[in-house]
């Protein structure tokens, strides 16, 4: 780290517009690697605590219920009316990706909170 911070006082001092060195980007990869491996624990996020159980019920019911449908419905003949409009079918492919996002996305990030698949 020492030599890290010499190098880069000396890049100011000589007013430097980069100190990305290859032995930099090793040296911070290494810290981050350590500060990941310090910080790794049991995935416990999802699974306790239940004071926020309700909203997170309200909000799930929500996006699997009708008011999911209709947004990704909006979501899809939005993008078609832009993709009829710029004669493009990459609106109609953000619409689908969005209706698509707002049907699955409950599973899906119930399944990375609580690792489980």
């Amino acid at each position: 780290m020492r030599v890290l911070f010499r190098k880069a006082q000396a890049c100011v001092e000589r007013k430097c517009k980069t100190v990305l060195t290859r032995e930099n980007l090793k040296c911070a990869l290494m810290v981050a690697v350590f500060l990941t491996c310090l910080m790794a624990r049991r995935a416990v996020a999802g699974t306790t605590g239940s004071e926020f159980q309700g909203i997170y019920n309200m909000v799930v019911d929500w996006t699997s219920g009708y008011l999911g449908k209709t947004i990704a419905l909006g979501a899809f003949l939005a993008g078609m009316g832009i993709g009829i409009i710029r004669q493009s079918l990459m609106s109609v492919v953000s619409g689908i990706g969005a209706g698509l996002a707002v049907a699955y996305m409950p599973q899906i990030m119930n399944g990375i909170v609580t690792a489980q698949f």
